[in-house]
């Protein structure tokens, strides 16, 4: 398929940028996603990934696509079209028959586009099967669930999930590209997959600058805070519960509060009774910008993740992190405390560490802007953008 013949010119800032550096035309891209970016009270990873990494894309005249199934939320269909930054979202089938309509209307979709970008997220759609040999497509792999699909999804579909990413995926994607998003998730498909026959890349997300006031004021009390899903399956806020108990027997005055949504909000409100913990729902921009201004320090247990955006978020605000060591290069002991992989012990002990020492604090502080720095919505994206130049001109010499 040829570009389109199509000017592509943007005044960004004060410099004047065109698509790429060989002046091409712009591109039609497609992201296929089993769940998408929404204006609604809903929020994802690997949804944001896609949202952020493709919206300066629009600003340099190309057009985007994101094709997704269609979800509930409190009750209530998400919108079957909406706009979000700039980004085209389609929505099809229902919450519970979602992969058949989104491989169908990608095939419908797929001739008027230039390349076609999975996001794989938990089960695989398996382009490459269902497109032709001709198109340009890229996958972009943000983690590797293992043992949580069993957690999360239960035994059967666990293990459906668990053979289809170790067995099924490596041979059926072996020749497309791939995205990944650190260093962890390449070391993991070397590792468990056949070597990869197409080129692989390191595109780690970005963050968005957050608007933080410098005069807010800290919470009075020592308080934990964590924001994301409400999740014992992978996210494992359980074990932060359970871990501030121990916080509260060496701190009586300590804090938590909680931000986020998710499918065991009513069982963690439940192990929270009694307890100095405050559930804060679903948080805007503004409300989360907030609580990174009040908080101490932000912890988040979970037991999988390809890159742990929100404990960038957390740094950028200057606020240390205690997790799981998940063998990431997200962060490191100078901005965070990363403790053995389901050890609530050291999970409290960590915790404890730093509400209780405000020197130690004040000197991570720095280490944690420094850290977030690293990480770029916009280089994120001009990469991401020069990867799909490089495959497209190779399917199509």
């Amino acid at each position: 398929m040829a570009f389109r013949q199509r000017s592509c010119r943007s005044n960004i800032g004060n410099v004047w940028l065109s698509c790429n550096k060989k002046e091409r035309t712009c591109l039609n891209i497609l992201i296929v996603s089993l769940r998408g970016p929404t204006n609604e009270e809903r929020r994802g990873g690997a949804q944001d990934y896609v949202q952020y990494i493709a919206a300066p894309w629009i600003d340099q005249g190309h057009e985007v696509t994101i094709l997704c199934s269609q979800e509930l939320l409190d009750n209530k269909l998400l919108p079957d079209v909406e706009v979000v930054s700039g980004i085209n979202i389609t929505r099809v089938g229902t919450p519970k028959h979602r992969i058949l309509p989104l491989l169908k209307k990608t095939r419908e979709m797929v001739t008027d586009v230039d390349i076609v970008i999975e996001n794989l997220m938990g089960f695989p759609l398996f382009l490459p099967i269902f497109l032709e040999q001709s198109k340009s497509i890229i996958a972009i792999k943000h983690h590797f669930e293992g043992k949580s699909f069993i957690t999360s999804q239960g035994l059967i579909k666990g293990y459906i999930g668990r053979f289809l990413e170790e067995i099924m995926q490596p041979l059926i994607y072996r020749r497309t590209p791939f995205v990944v998003v650190s260093r962890k998730t390449l070391a993991e498909m070397n590792n468990k997959w056949v070597k990869p026959k197409a080129d692989v890349v390191i595109i780690p997300p970005g963050i968005a600058p957050l608007k933080l006031n410098p005069d807010a004021k800290k919470y009075s009390d020592p308080t934990v805070i964590y924001y994301g899903a409400l999740d014992t399956g992978r996210k494992k806020v359980d074990h932060l519960i359970t871990a501030f108990k121990l916080v509260l027997e060496e701190i009586p005055s300590a804090r938590l509060v909680i931000g986020g949504q998710g499918p065991d909000g009513k069982m963690l409100k439940k192990m929270a009774e009694s307890m100095p913990v405050e559930f804060l729902g679903f948080l805007s921009e503004e409300s989360k910008c907030e609580l990174l201004e009040k908080g101490w320090l932000f912890s988040s247990p979970s037991m999988t993740e390809g890159f742990g955006i929100t404990w960038i978020e957390a740094n950028s605000a200057g606020l240390p992190v205690v997790a799981y060591d998940l063998n990431l290069d997200t962060i490191d002991e100078s901005c965070a405390r990363a403790v053995e992989k389901g050890n609530i012990n050291q999970l409290a002990s960590a915790i404890i560490e730093l509400l209780s020492n405000d020197e130690l604090r004040r000197m991570m502080m720095h280490s944690a802007r420094l850290n977030a720095k690293r990480f770029d919505w916009n280089r994120s994206s001009e990469a991401l953008l020069e990867f799909i130049n490089k495959v497209n001109s190779n399917v199509h010499v």
